[in-house]
C-alpha cells in the first residue's frame, strides 16, 4: 500500500453480522458491518482520490461490497458464482476467483450502487480462465500480467498470463499432494504456497485479513 496506509491490516469476519475491522497504530476498530449474514472471504483495497476504499467479497451469494473510509457500505458487484474466494483490484478492474473454478474480470465502470449488482442482476464480467476445479481458492500477482491460482479439491497451482488485449493463457505448474492450495504469495521471482490436506473436504473460510 502507500506510505500513509502502510502497516494497516483489514480483517473480515463472518456469522450473523459479518464486519470489516481495521488495525492501525496499535488500535483495532470496526470499520463497517455488511448487510448480509454470510462470511467475508476476501478483501482488496480500491484506491480513490478521497482515500482507500475496501472491497469485501462473500461466500454463498457471490457478492462484493465497497466500504468507504468513513465506513459507508455500498453494493459493488454480484457475480455468477456460488462463492468468491479471492479478489485483486488493480487499475480500473477487479480479478475475482470463484467456485466453480473460474477467474473473472469485472470493470469498475460496471460496478457500484447504480450498477446491476443485486442477487438477481449479475454484474457484467469476462471469464479469463476456467477449469474443472470445484474452487479457485487463492490468487496472487507475480508480475505485470502474470498471476497464480490455487485450486480445490485437486491442489493444483496454475500460472495465468494476461496480455494487453485481455487474452489469458494458462498452464498447470504443480499438482500438490493434498486437496487445496489455500494461499499463495509471489515475490522476487519466487512463489510460496500453503497447501492443506482436508480429510473431510471442508473448504469453508470463516475470516480473512489484508495488510497494506
Amino acid at each position: 500500500g502507500d506510505e500513509e496506509n502502510r502497516g494497516t491490516v483489514y480483517i473480515g469476519t463472518g456469522g450473523e453480522s459479518p464486519s470489516v475491522h481495521v488495525y492501525q497504530g496499535g488500535k483495532l476498530r470496526k470499520l463497517a458491518k455488511l448487510p448480509t449474514s454470510t462470511w467475508i472471504s476476501a478483501l482488496a483495497v480500491r484506491p480513490t482520490p478521497t482515500g482507500n476504499h475496501v472491497l469485501a467479497a462473500t461466500v454463498a451469494d457471490g457478492r462484493i461490497f465497497d466500504i468507504a473510509p468513513d465506513g459507508k457500505v455500498e453494493p459493488w458487484a454480484s457475480v455468477d458464482a456460488e462463492h468468491i474466494w479471492a479478489i485483486q483490484h488493480e487499475g480500473q478492474h477487479t480479478l475475482v476467483a470463484t467456485a466453480p473454478g473460474r477467474l473473472l474480470l469485472i470493470e469498475d465502470a460496471d460496478c457500484g450502487p447504480t450498477a446491476k449488482n443485486s442477487a438477481n442482476q449479475k454484474t457484467k464480467s469476462k471469464t479469463l480462465f476456467e477449469s474443472p476445479a470445484r474452487h479457485f481458492l487463492s490468487l496472487a500477482k507475480a508480475a505485470e500480467g502474470v498471476y497464480y491460482i490455487g485450486t480445490s479439491d485437486e491442489a493444483i497451482l496454475y500460472r495465468i498470463t494476461i496480455d494487453k488485449e485481455g487474452r489469458a493463457t494458462s498452464r498447470a505448474t504443480h499438482d500438490f499432494a493434498g486437496n487445496e492450495v489455500r494461499a499463495i504469495a509471489a515475490k522476487d521471482g519466487k512463489v510460496f504456497v500453503a497447501v492443506n490436506d482436508m480429510q473431510r473436504g471442508d473448504t469453508q473460510l470463516r475470516g480473512t485479513k489484508l495488510t497494506v
